[in-house]
């Protein structure tokens, strides 16, 4: 009985502190790159190619990257740090927010600038308006938001501590899943929007529409989620630090490869 009274503490699997160190490092990089490309932006917008490319667009999908690289914040603590349960809770219910949104303004964004540079070759003599090139990304984004805000109220994800091992009394805590299939839905229709559009203009000059570089970028997001995807989803349950590093580089890179491609 005394044995049995000085038991070991279960293992709770927390996040070692060099892998958290490690992804907010990646986070604040991507947030670092993503001001200096709006600062950057800002003092060469008289250019002419950066005029071409539509400075307010460039602007949105900056804003956009960062919102993304936030994503990574809520995911890098645990009860090791000091928060609370009903803390962390809060902390999970905003990653969607960051990650769902700053996603929607990147491809949104890319959508409008080429759908702009679209109707232009289309009529010479037309001149497209701001508004009307950015209508669409607006309605989209208007429902991500309604969607995201009705998740929230009705089945936000929350803080859970699972026991892994009855034997042991080993645990493995992250954040559980709400129910986002709409806005992922959205997440794709703003996607496929901004391909045609990349495909329609694919013969345009590069000085007015980027769309191999954006045809490239999607290819690499795209390669990226096929191989974290899996890997993220075998080790939430096995491994706390296996699931936070390929969720990390998984997040990580839609910004960083959407500001430097």
């Amino acid at each position: 009985e005394v044995a049995a009274s000085l038991r070991d503490v279960p293992d709770q699997n927390y996040l070692s502190r060099p892998l958290r160190a490690f992804g907010l490092s990646l986070m604040s990089l991507a947030i670092v790159l993503g001001v200096m490309t709006i600062v950057w932006v800002y003092r060469h917008r008289k250019h002419a190619i950066l005029m071409a490319s539509q400075p307010v667009f460039l602007y949105v999908i900056a804003c956009g990257s960062i919102l993304v690289s936030w994503a990574i914040f809520p995911v890098s603590l645990d009860e090791s740090t000091g928060w609370s349960e009903d803390q962390l809770s809060r902390l999970c219910t905003a990653a969607p927010w960051f990650y769902s949104v700053g996603y929607v303004m990147i491809y949104g964004a890319l959508y409008s600038k080429l759908y702009r540079v679209n109707r232009v070759l289309q009529s010479q003599r037309q001149r497209v308006g701001f508004y009307r090139a950015v209508l669409p990304f607006a309605i989209v984004l208007a429902l991500t938001l309604i969607s995201l805000a009705v998740t929230t109220a009705l089945d936000p994800p929350s803080w859970e501590r699972e026991v892994v091992d009855d034997d042991t009394g080993e645990s493995v805590g992250r954040c559980g899943e709400g129910s986002n299939v709409i806005t992922l839905l959205l997440m794709i229709v703003i996607t496929v929007m901004a391909c045609f559009y990349a495909w329609k203009t694919r013969d345009c000059d590069s000085a007015y529409s980027e769309s191999y570089w954006i045809l490239i970028l999607i290819l690499v997001q795209v390669e990226v989620c096929i191989i974290a995807i899996p890997v993220i989803i075998l080790l939430q349950d096995v491994s706390t630090n296996g699931y936070f590093f390929g969720y990390v580089i998984l997040i990580w890179s839609f910004p960083m490869s959407t500001l430097l491609i």
